[in-house]
């Protein structure tokens, strides 16, 4: 069986697209008083109002963080160090030549049929290089 290009770059996108769904998914959240448990995706803490932005059911809700469990509040006071960490990150990214190079739109996407042009939104985590040679 002869390997065709468009075969293997549907075998990488769905290699690609498991792993990202894997890290992808909601988070179960327990209130203070173990009580009321419901799954939503964490989006942002602001420490000044003590509270945290969720996304559930596709809605935008905010809440107190004292609502929620010790584990929940410890693990959103976690959350905020490292996507502090990752803004200064993605700030130093876009100050690189490397960086301005990715975010100009040298970049392709395959959508299922074919490549297409694709901006760079935000820093990636890890990088999948690519080269194909013909002789």
């Amino acid at each position: 069986m002869r390997l065709t290009e468009n075969k293997i770059s549907r075998v990488v996108g769905l290699i690609l697209w498991v792993f990202v769904c894997s890290a992808c998914g909601a988070r179960v959240w327990t209130s203070a008083d173990g009580g009321q448990k419901f799954k939503a995706d964490f989006k942002l803490y602001e420490p000044k109002l003590d509270a945290v932005q969720l996304v559930k059911g596709g809605q935008l809700v905010v809440y107190e963080l004292k609502k929620f469990s010790e584990e929940d509040r410890d693990w959103v006071v976690r959350e905020h160090k490292n996507q502090k960490k990752v803004l200064a990150r993605e700030q130093a990214f876009k100050n690189q030549k490397v960086g301005q190079t990715l975010k100009t739109g040298v970049l392709k996407k395959f959508d299922g049929e074919k490549f297409k042009d694709y901006t760079l939104e935000k820093m990636p985590e890890y990088y999948f290089v690519y080269f194909g040679a013909s002789w």
